[in-house]
């Protein structure tokens, strides 16, 4: 929804600024080094591959990477679409979270600010059932499953979770934080 949203906004929107304001190559190193948490947390879809290969009928080795290579791909070139179209529409002023750089009170916007508070809201649970088992891995190794634990993990995820939505106030320190962090941390394990 949000590539077709913007690809349809594209044409009343890229006007205010000259096209010597677009630059293909960023000004500075630095400027460069600052998206690379960013592409990375764009990529989170390593940390569940375990949770869906569960979900196959036959997991062989060359089926899994066909379908998680088939997934970046279609990712990766909707989230190219999704900044190329947003950098031509408002060039170096386009907002961190692309919803914020159209008008609030847009219905079209409002739709695909809901439609991305669903997809995290039903995403959680995936992410944290990863997340669980792996802590619950390393505090409690050999023992059998525990519904104190269980729900402890989940209670301090869930707070956690609500702590940075409430104090972080841009979206993108919390994908530049998890990209810098957690990805890199779970691409390690």
């Amino acid at each position: 929804y949000l590539l077709f949203l913007i690809i349809a906004k594209f044409p009343s929107q890229n006007k205010g600024f000259s096209r010597h304001e677009i630059y293909a190559w960023s000004s500075s190193a630095v400027d460069a080094i600052r998206g690379i948490p960013n592409i990375i947390f764009a990529d989170t879809l390593h940390i569940v591959i375990l949770s869906v290969m569960k979900e196959f009928k036959n997991p062989t080795n060359k089926r899994i990477t066909a379908v998680t290579s088939m997934t970046m791909l279609t990712c990766n070139v909707i989230y190219f679409m999704i900044a190329m179209f947003g950098y031509m529409s408002f060039g170096r002023n386009v907002s961190g979270d692309i919803l914020n750089s159209y008008p609030i009170h847009d219905a079209s916007v409002v739709i695909g600010r809901l439609a991305i508070g669903l997809v995290g809201m039903f995403s959680s649970p995936l992410f944290t059932h990863v997340a669980r088992r792996s802590l619950t891995a390393i505090i409690f190794p050999g023992q059998d499953f525990l519904w104190k634990n269980h729900t402890m993990i989940t209670v301090a995820f869930s707070i956690l979770t609500f702590l940075f939505a409430v104090f972080v106030p841009k979206i993108e320190l919390v994908t530049a934080l998890s990209g810098a962090t957690a990805n890199i941390t779970a691409m390690l394990v």
